[in-house]
């Protein structure tokens, strides 16, 4: 089995590598990748994907959402595979349903490439995405990468996906286990006991306070720079209640724009609530990521020859270098 000198595997990687190769090799049609966060599953796929390179394979990497492909692309550089969301590689498309909910549906008939699909994430996929898996050509090759741990898709059992054969990483490697926030999500994953405390170096790491001005404090001095302003990813709030991001979102945006602020703003980042179509196209995804460029209110007539007075923005998806316009 092919093996890296120059960057070596662990014993346990090299043996997840392995059988993962040798399931690739035989013409498995599914192969499962699983692994917790920090066992190096990303390292693991990288040296694969250069490895069915070099064999002429054809690879296409894929991941449920806009923002895992961005991310995937940044961790696999330049390497010349094909980048796309499992929907798009699929020819999925949501439809909106008369009940107000939305649908999967093949827009047109496939031209699958005999190949290799690795798909990250995979703890997103849902039974309805996996039924059009399990559809698409035998001489199709998938490989499922993904953390057990991770929450399933929403209001769903643990994905299939996460259930094929294949190995499971679990030890936490020594430059992983350094990242304080590694540690920590190895400590809540695992349960261990105590209290959980701060880790907090050179301006990184993992602060604990009960302090909420303090706490406070320190988000609004985050957000409130030109890192997060150009990058959306800089900086991320997590809370356990929608109604404590509500308030947080509020209180972020405010130190950023003011109190007294128009609804929208240019240059700020805004996020998707809901898949959004317009004229039976999708425009807007869930959970998608755009940066106003623009933002004016215009007046829309709307079928019934009524006038609504609407915000229109020019909204810039990052990484992709779509830009699109809504109104609200």
């Amino acid at each position: 089995m092919p093996t890296y000198a120059d960057a070596p595997f662990t014993e346990d990687q090299q043996e997840a590598y392995d059988r993962v190769y040798d399931r690739l090799a035989r013409g498995e049609r599914f192969t499962g990748l699983r692994g917790y966060a920090g066992t190096g599953k990303t390292y693991l796929v990288s040296r694969l994907v250069e490895q069915l390179l070099d064999e002429d394979c054809a690879v296409t990497v894929c991941a449920p959402t806009h923002k895992a492909v961005q991310v995937l692309s940044e961790e696999l550089g330049d390497a010349p595979v094909q980048m796309q969301t499992l929907h798009s590689f699929l020819g999925l498309r949501l439809n909106p349903t008369e009940e107000g909910e939305y649908e999967l549906v093949a827009e047109e008939e496939r031209d699958f490439t005999e190949g290799v699909v690795i798909v990250d994430e995979a703890s997103m996929i849902g039974r309805e995405e996996w039924s059009h898996i399990e559809d698409a050509p035998f001489w199709v090759q998938w490989l499922f990468v993904g953390d057990p741990a991770q929450l399933p898709p929403v209001n769903e059992e643990p994905s299939p996906a996460l259930d094929v054969p294949g190995p499971t990483l679990e030890t936490i490697h020594r430059q992983a286990a350094d990242n304080p926030i590694l540690e920590l999500a190895t400590k809540i994953r695992t349960g261990a006991d105590g209290r959980f405390g701060s880790k907090f170096e050179d301006g990184k790491g993992v602060a604990v306070t009960r302090n909420r001005e303090e706490f406070l404090d320190s988000v609004l001095r985050t957000f409130d720079t030109e890192a997060f302003a150009e990058d959306a990813t800089h900086a991320r709030m997590l809370a356990y209640r929608n109604k404590t991001v509500r308030r947080y979102n509020r209180e972020i945006r405010a130190e950023r724009y003011g109190a007294d602020a128009d609804r929208f703003v240019e240059g700020e980042w805004l996020v998707g609530t809901e898949t959004w179509f317009h004229d039976g196209v999708q425009r807007l995804t869930n959970s998608e990521e755009v940066r106003v460029k623009k933002a004016t209110v215009d007046t829309f007539e709307a079928d019934d020859q009524s006038e609504w007075t609407v915000w229109e923005l020019k909204v810039r998806t990052p990484g992709r270098g779509l830009t699109r316009t809504v109104h609200v």
